[in-house]
């Protein structure tokens, strides 16, 4: 399982979109979540869609494409048009938080991430069940363990802004990088019980 995570955007969508062609095309992520409360994501996504089928990306439009690039085209030209609703499908990993509040939820190497964009909005309920805290709204990346617990940020594009959680012969993974790919930090968390108080994050 590879989990991808990026920041808000807080308004750059060019930003946005490197990191999240990264995760797709470099890292192969099985689910990348957004972990913004805006529109910069479904923008992003609606004008990447866009670019590929040089049109309404919609499901509700597929046949209307269908037969627009289809009906007198050449086999080559067929095969480039089912290239590119493979690429548009592929974007369905995407996926972002409704509102400031909203959660969403992974299961990856046993262990239950909760993903929210303000860390304010975490209550009991989400923290007695969860191992990965992660969170989108900080001034700076973190990589914080409490206990078993670790508070995860991927911070602002300035500085990283894309999170990898994946599962590895070594245990769960934790790769911070830049919009470009460039590594920032990686480390194995460590989430047993008895493990030692560790705190990791940007100044």
């Amino acid at each position: 399982m590879r989990l991808g995570l990026l920041s808000p955007a807080e308004g750059n969508l060019d930003d946005l979109r490197q990191g999240a062609d990264f995760l797709l095309k470099s890292k192969k992520a099985h689910r990348v979540i957004y972990l913004g409360a805006d529109e910069c994501f479904d923008e992003m996504i609606e004008a990447w869609g866009s670019e590929l089928v040089h049109g309404d990306a919609s499901d509700r439009a597929i046949w209307t494409r269908s037969l627009d690039a289809c009906v007198s085209a050449s086999p080559g030209e067929i095969d480039a048009y089912l290239e590119h609703e493979n690429q548009r499908s592929a974007l369905r990993v995407f996926e972002s938080l409704v509102g400031d509040a909203t959660r969403s939820v992974e299961m990856i190497t046993g262990k239950l991430a909760v993903m929210i964009y303000d860390k304010a909005h975490f209550d009991e309920e989400d923290m007695l069940p969860a191992t990965l805290l992660v969170f989108g709204k900080s001034p700076n990346y973190v990589v914080k363990q409490v206990g078993h617990r670790w508070f995860l940020c991927p911070g602002p594009f300035s500085e990283a802004g894309v999170m990898l959680l994946e599962s590895t012969e070594q245990g769960l993974a934790m790769s911070l990088y830049t919009k470009d790919g460039d590594e920032v930090s990686r480390q194995i968390l460590q989430t047993t019980q008895n493990t030692k108080f560790n705190i990791q994050s940007a100044d």
